[in-house]
Parts: C-alpha cells; structure tokens; sequence
C-alpha cells in the first residue's frame, strides 16, 4: 500500500510518534502568527500537528487532506474542534481564482 502511514489508523499513530514538531513548524507558526487572526488553508494537514496550532493561536483553519485516517487523528487531537477539517483528493486545488475545483 502506497503511503499506508497516512491511511492507515495505527500507522497514522507510529506517524505521529516519529515526526513530532520541528523548526519547519516553528517557520510556518511564526510567518502566520505576523497576521493577527489570520484565515489559514492548510493543504496536505496530515494528523493536523501544526493545523491545531495556529487554531490555538487564535486563527481561523481549514486543514484538507486526502487520507481519511490522518483526518481521524486530527479531529481527536486536543484542539482539533477547533479546526475545519475536510478530506479532499489530490486534485482538488485552488485554480487561481476565488473557488476551489474538485
């Protein structure tokens, strides 16, 4: 199974345990924390790590992602209500405009 750690239930969990938060977390945080309250799109949210973060730091977030096993695990972390969390699949990216093409 290709990239069965993201859609998978218990290797979403051993996922998790390896990438755990690092500085390209703290770069995100902080170029979306410049923009107080800001409305974030997060593409590719994966288990919602660094999504939940910049909800708790007061954002509004959208986290999209098309493993389903990855958006269960992030809708049960701590803050993941928070969150707007809609599974989508690859394909579906902004087209440059104002609406989203799935």
């Amino acid at each position: 199974m290709r990239h069965a750690e993201f859609r998978h239930h218990r290797l979403v969990q051993v996922y998790d345990a390896e990438c755990r938060w690092g500085p390209d977390d703290d770069f995100f945080q902080t170029v979306v924390d410049e923009t107080p309250a800001a409305r974030v799109l997060d593409l590719g949210c994966g288990t919602g790590r660094l999504t939940v973060a910049l909800a708790a730091a007061g954002h509004t977030v959208t986290g999209v992602d098309p493993a389903g096993a990855s958006l269960a695990a992030a809708r049960v972390r701590p803050g993941g209500d928070r969150v707007t969390w809609l599974e989508a699949p690859r394909r579906c990216c902004p087209s440059g405009r104002s609406t989203w093409r799935c």
